[in-house]
């Protein structure tokens, strides 16, 4: 059989958020657009926190729809911030469920939907900052989600990526009910190769792990960092654009990866490596250096190149094949 093969761009936490964040956004975004064009990809797709009021800068929105490459949405815990999901669901084309998966090139994308939180019982989507008071009773993926998944891949004729604006990786600040995803994994993998990579925003940071055989990519954000300490330490120009600016670290270049898939188990991860714009450091304020689950802070997306190799009777192993560019891999 010849080998399948799917390309795309992915990229999370651009923050187009005038005012608020200095980020460039649209020459961010421009740039994106522009390898994606190069490198021929088959697809975009945005991991969450792509523009924080959707409704008032659609022209935005539609830069990335119409660029003549298509570009798939997700929502994250803050494109619902000033404005009401389903306006920001119709804006982004998400379907009203906001979850969703499409297929390419043999390859099944599964596009999830974490932004909830849970208050006696029941799951309440985030909407203009309602969730703001509720830190320890978020996220999580709905009953109904979880249901979807599991029929979505145990269903799938095609290996399967997964999509999320947070984590199902992290134990502690991730996904309140990574466990229930974590079992549809496992579950999955009776089938070698079912699941192939898991994929998230969220966190700005640059890390891949490895959970029952699975590549789970935390993806770091195109712009920044946020840092509980702030700092006056850039141009007093960039504060008085942007209010927020003292509590970041700020990229230099729009963070994000190429990403191949090959039905023999190769994956491409085609980073970029950047610097901290103006030389900012979270070190040089006091900020800790690591994010709260010990991960570094860097402006980098590293470029990883790994190979999935089912075997043994019953169970799948994988080894990581070629070279591995990431000190952030770590076997679970």
């Amino acid at each position: 059989m010849s080998i399948q093969r799917v390309k795309f761009t992915a990229f999370a936490d651009l923050h187009h958020h005038p005012g608020v964040f200095y980020s460039s956004p649209e020459k961010r975004l421009d740039r994106i657009l522009e390898r994606a064009g190069e490198e021929k990809v088959d697809f975009m797709i945005h991991l969450g926190d792509f523009c924080h009021t959707p409704e008032k800068y659609v022209d935005f929105v539609h830069r990335y729809d119409r660029s003549g490459i298509p570009a798939y949405h997700m929502l994250g815990n803050h494109e619902c911030d000033e404005c009401p999901v389903e306006a920001v669901k119709r804006i982004y084309n998400i379907p009203p469920c906001g979850y969703y998966h499409f297929d390419c090139n043999n390859f099944r994308m599964i596009v999830l939907d974490p932004n909830y939180y849970c208050l006696d019982g029941r799951y309440i989507h985030y909407e203009l900052k309602n969730y703001y008071s509720y830190g320890g009773r978020l996220p999580y993926l709905p009953p109904e989600q979880i249901a979807y998944l599991r029929e979505t891949v145990l269903g799938s004729p095609y290996p399967c990526i997964l999509f999320s604006h947070q984590s199902f990786e992290r134990a502690v600040h991730g996904v309140k009910n990574r466990g229930e995803v974590l079992k549809i994994v496992r579950e999955s993998q009776r089938t070698p190769g079912r699941v192939v990579l898991c994929i998230n925003g969220h966190h700005h940071v640059d890390y891949l792990r490895f959970v029952d055989g699975v590549p789970f990519l935390d993806l770091n954000s195109t712009t920044h960092f946020w840092c509980a300490e702030s700092h006056r330490l850039f141009p007093e120009a960039v504060y008085r654009e942007a209010r927020l600016a003292g509590n970041t670290v700020i990229y230099d270049e729009p963070v994000h990866a190429v990403i191949t898939l090959q039905s023999d188990g190769l994956i491409e991860i085609a980073g970029m490596s950047g610097s901290m714009m103006f030389g900012v450091t979270p070190e040089m304020f006091g900020a800790p250096r690591v994010d709260p689950d010990g991960r570094e802070i860097t402006a980098d997306c590293s470029s990883v190149r790994l190979r999935l190799e089912p075997f043994a009777a019953n169970r799948r192993k994988v080894r990581a094949a070629a070279a591995v560019s990431s000190s952030a891999l770590s076997p679970a």
